[in-house]
């Protein structure tokens, strides 16, 4: 009868854009995912051809982002295009009343920040099981089933 306690993480990955020019802080500056899990097991072999198999995994799950914003659409870019038009117009009673040059502030280019974001998250206990069914009716052919629960929050 085998037993195991392994640690793994069965997914993690992180990217990091530093510079402030680069395009792809719109798609995240920083970011990070992990999933750690401990996960005791034991196996038991049935019959010559049948083992089973079973473990319990206690985890630890992290995410962090953040990133840059910004509205590439044809109204943000019509704003832009209005704010750079009305630079120094003066129309008395308008500009005084209404809308002072430039109009919408100076606008907004489609590729100019607007905000950022950034959060974290993490869950520091999560538990899933595993389930195995190992059948070798050959040697040179076994075939195995296995059941991975979700992990679930606790």
């Amino acid at each position: 009868m085998p037993m195991a306690s392994p640690v793994y993480a069965p997914f993690g990955v992180g990217l990091e854009h530093t510079d402030p020019n680069d395009p792809y802080r719109f798609l995240g500056k920083s970011m990070s995912i992990i999933r750690l899990v401990l996960s005791p097991g034991i196996s038991y072999r049935v019959t010559n051809s049948l083992s089973i198999g079973a473990s319990f995994g206690w985890g630890l799950s992290f995410m962090g982002f953040n990133t840059r914003m910004r509205a590439p659409n044809d109204m943000v870019a019509l704003t832009g295009a209005l704010g750079e038009a009305t630079k120094g117009l003066e129309i008395p009673i308008i500009s005084e009343l209404t809308l002072p040059a430039p109009w919408f502030g100076g606008g907004l280019s489609p590729y100019e920040d607007m905000g950022g974001l950034k959060f974290f998250a993490q869950d520091c206990l999560n538990t899933s099981y595993n389930l195995g069914f190992l059948w070798e009716p050959f040697k040179w052919c076994p075939s195995a089933v296995f059941i991975r629960a979700k992990p679930t929050p606790t």
